[in-house]
């Protein structure tokens, strides 16, 4: 309890201190003027399209459970998990998935991992193919350059061999794994055993997915929801009268995203997501002020759009008895 005390701690003084930097270098008022002059159709529009999103994410993971739960239940799961992952640090938020299907709908927690894995490691390769394409067309600016073309190239590599190697090979390692385990007498411990057994249901779960899937149409699908969250954010941008092209929002937005994933992160995401948009957006060309503005901004609707639907969600599987 203590350790969860401070991470709570920390979050709020993250929050405070990256935001208490950051609004030092704007006008308070020129983002109550930029939410004002914002044109609702624009608002209805973005939120169409991240609702799109959550329903491309249900799609998939609806073909990787093999269809044995419909895409307007998983769209109410997909709207809980988000929420959760709005609110909590470090991608726990992602826990909520495991736990909702095998509440509600049975699956076992071990095929709700396997998905998740497997969604992921798409969701990554799909945004570094994004990114690439993006680099190509605005390669000439100052943070574009060849170095972070070959971190994007590497780290789309490296996430394809993982996701190879689990869907292909996993019976590989785990055969070399129990001989390591029988040579040194630690395959009869009951942890070990335990295990053991989870892996092979993992792997066994990562055949089925292999075997049952269209693995190509689910990286389609895992690319049009990025691209729906890019043109999001695109729209918030024209909203908010800045110029900017679609590429430069999925370059310039990249960094923020990358700080979901800190261990540590600001309560909501507030002050290091700004401070990660802020970063890519200024290197890429936008005046500090507009930087700051607009990822507050962009952030807090986001946030909105998240809540609007984890509510509405939660409030339909409370009858399913979460």
């Amino acid at each position: 309890m203590e350790h969860r005390s401070y991470a709570k701690y920390i979050a709020v003084f993250i929050t405070l201190v990256l935001l208490a930097l950051l609004f030092t270098q704007i006008n308070l008022g020129d983002i109550i003027n930029t939410l004002k002059s914002i044109n609702p159709i624009y608002l209805i529009a973005g939120f169409i399209l991240y609702t799109c999103s959550y329903l491309f994410r249900a799609w998939r993971f609806h073909i990787l459970l093999n269809k044995e739960v419909g895409i307007k239940e998983l769209f109410l799961v997909v709207c809980v998990q988000n929420m959760m992952n709005n609110i909590l640090p470090a991608r726990i938020g992602e826990l909520s998935y495991i736990y909702i299907i095998k509440k509600i709908y049975s699956t076992p927690s071990t095929q709700g991992i396997a998905t998740l894995f497997i969604s992921r490691l798409f969701d990554i390769i799909s945004l570094g193919l994004l990114l690439s394409i993006s680099f190509i067309f605005i390669s000439n600016t100052i943070f574009i350059n060849q170095f972070f073309f070959l971190l994007v190239v590497s780290l789309i590599f490296i996430v394809f061999l993982i996701l190879i190697l689990t869907l292909f090979y996993g019976n590989f390692f785990l055969y070399y794994f129990l001989n390591f385990l029988r040579r040194y007498n630690l395959y009869n411990l009951s942890y070990i055993l335990f295990l053991v057994k989870k892996c092979e249901e993992l792997i066994n779960y990562f055949e089925a997915i292999k075997n049952n899937c269209k693995l190509l149409f689910v990286m389609v699908i895992s690319t049009i929801i990025w691209i729906c969250l890019f043109s999001m954010s695109y729209l918030m941008m024209l909203a908010m009268n800045i110029d900017v092209t679609l590429n430069v929002v999925i370059l310039g937005s990249s960094i923020a995203l990358f700080t979901t994933l800190l261990p540590i992160s600001g309560v909501g995401g507030y002050g290091t997501y700004e401070a990660g948009w802020t970063i890519g957006f200024v290197s890429l060309g936008l005046s500090k002020e507009s930087a700051i503005t607009s990822g507050f901004i962009a952030h807090s609707l986001g946030l909105i759009f998240g809540i609007i639907l984890g509510i509405s969600g939660y409030l339909l599987l409370i009858n399913k008895k979460v």
